[in-house]
């Protein structure tokens, strides 16, 4: 009887991931014929820009993929950007599962790497695909995000920024507000599902396409 319930418990995980997974190759397929701007570089504070290459299909021109950065981190590292792209990426030890690197002064948190020499090849890698001139900022309300780090980016002179929060800022130009997406005193890791039985993660509460297609 065990062994019958776990097979019957497997079974309905496959048909689950199954469905969720139509409904989310239906999203994707929409949202990818809505994007007329596809030569983009996505600098991003964490996972989220690589969720969108992934879900649009696009080529991974930016180097911030597969990593992330702490708030502060991130904002020093997009007000200096031509700096901190040109300096060597040093191997330091990391008290977490996964490599750490210092590129300048700022650390570099390679989340989903095997090795420093994996994070460090597909960082120069994709240096070299940067578009400059179609680039698009992403920061996130998490990772020891401060208000000074929030109004620092705000003040930034780019065209295309913008800081997904669980919270109301409307004193902030580039500020999205994704309700009910707070986990504790920071916003819920955006590139999660909202349940097993949907293909919508909570990103999808920010419509990336059409911050996207600003060009």
């Amino acid at each position: 009887r065990r062994l019958d319930w776990g097979n019957n418990m497997g079974k309905i995980k496959k048909v689950k991931q199954k469905y969720r997974s139509i409904l989310r190759s239906s999203r994707d397929k929409e949202n990818r014929n809505r994007l007329s701007n596809e030569n983009i570089t996505i600098i991003s504070a964490n996972c989220v820009g690589g969720v969108i290459y992934h879900d649009l299909g696009l080529k991974f021109n930016s180097p911030t993929v597969n990593l992330y950065f702490n708030a502060s981190d991130y904002v020093k590292f997009v007000s200096n950007l031509t700096y901190y792209l040109k300096c060597e990426l040093k191997e330091i030890d990391s008290e977490f599962d996964y490599p750490c690197a210092l590129c300048g002064d700022i650390v570099l948190h390679m989340v989903h790497y095997h090795s420093f020499e994996e994070g460090k090849k597909k960082w120069e890698e994709r240096i070299k695909r940067i578009n400059y001139e179609n680039l698009y900022f992403i920061m996130v309300d998490r990772d020891g995000c401060e208000e000074k780090d929030i109004i620092e980016f705000d003040n930034l002179k780019y065209k295309h920024e913008v800081f997904l929060t669980y919270k109301e800022h409307p004193e902030i130009k580039c500020a999205v507000y994704i309700p009910d997406s707070a986990d504790g005193n920071q916003i819920r890791d955006l590139c999660q599902f909202k349940s097993k039985f949907t293909g919508e993660r909570w990103l999808d509460e920010f419509d990336y396409v059409t911050f996207l297609n600003k060009r």
